[in-house]
């Protein structure tokens, strides 16, 4: 049975729930990069970690959606023959990996479309929540930033890391509580995301969205060099024995899907709907989906 649908105009009791990193904004090229130069001073000398490097971007990209400590402490689990890092170890290269993703994230902007697709779920009457796996004082000291101000008066909340509090579960019950256990829109780029999404979608009313934006060796390349640039790392450099110039023999061993699946990740882990498309396109083709032809129906959630 349909209740209603999106394209009527009424969103009071709906919220939707926002990926900063890789559906708000074009920035899935950075963070896996982060995470390697992360691992890497984790893991001192650089040069026992340079000839992984890639291999490390590889697996934050399969592991998107966790945090950068639960990416370190996965790929030390499960690909290292070492004890795990130290507590204090491990808060420095996530500060480490905080302080490089937000400065490399100074080129990225928002998808074209996301500031007015906010404004208009707003003035509909809904709410938009970021979700995020960042720690809660890094969202915060953003959202006071240039860019996040241009979409602060839209949000409800910006949700990240808390003690005690985190994404997923946690998340999800604040804002059906928020909501009055109204419907959740869940937008996500990643598998992973989706998967909780499906998973939750029972006990908090949630209809997981796939976000299928195809990332780029071009641009995953251009974030490594960005990355030795900025932490003037030519040990780290020299030990991978990489040549950013030669984009062939790099981006070769980068391990990135095409569209189709993107797509069938998404679908495969939940997602009731995909969108896809262009850097330029995809957030027209999210809008169209949820403000004029996507119906909530109990027999689609």
């Amino acid at each position: 049975m349909i209740e209603r649908k999106l394209g009527g105009g009424d969103l009071s009791s709906t919220a939707f729930t926002w990926i900063r990193d890789g559906v708000l904004i074009n920035r899935m090229h950075i963070n896996p990069v982060a995470f390697a130069f992360a691992y890497c001073f984790a893991d001192a000398p650089a040069a026992d970690c340079g000839d992984r490097l890639i291999d490390l971007i590889n697996f934050g990209f399969a592991r998107s959606g966790i945090s950068c400590r639960e990416k370190i402490q996965a790929y030390r689990r499960e690909f290292d023959a070492k004890p795990a890092f130290a507590d204090e170890t491990l808060a420095a290269a996530v500060d480490f990996y905080n302080d490089l993703a937000t400065s490399m994230a100074r080129s990225c902007s928002f998808f074209p479309g996301v500031v007015e697709l906010l404004g208009e779920i707003k003035a509909r009457g809904g709410s938009n929540f970021i979700t995020s796996a960042v720690e809660q004082a890094v969202l915060d000291a953003w959202e006071e930033t240039a860019q996040g101000q241009l979409i602060a008066a839209s949000l409800t909340a910006i949700l990240g890391k808390q003690a005690g509090f985190s994404k997923g579960r946690d998340h999800f019950a604040r804002i059906s509580e928020t909501i009055n256990r109204g419907q959740i829109i869940a937008v996500a780029d990643a598998p992973s995301e989706i998967a909780t999404a499906a998973a939750l979608a029972g006990q908090f009313n949630i209809m997981p969205v796939g976000f299928a934006f195809v990332v780029e060796r071009s641009a995953v390349l251009e974030a490594l060099r960005q990355a030795i640039f900025l932490t003037d790392n030519s040990l780290l450099l020299d030990s991978a024995h990489l040549d950013t110039s030669d984009t062939g023999k790099l981006g070769g061993r980068l391990d990135l899907p095409g569209e189709a699946a993107v797509i069938a990740a998404l679908k495969a882990r939940g997602a009731s709907y995909v969108v896809s498309g262009a850097a330029d396109k995809i957030v027209g083709n999210l809008a169209r989906l949820l403000l004029a032809e996507l119906a909530i129906a109990d027999d689609k959630v």
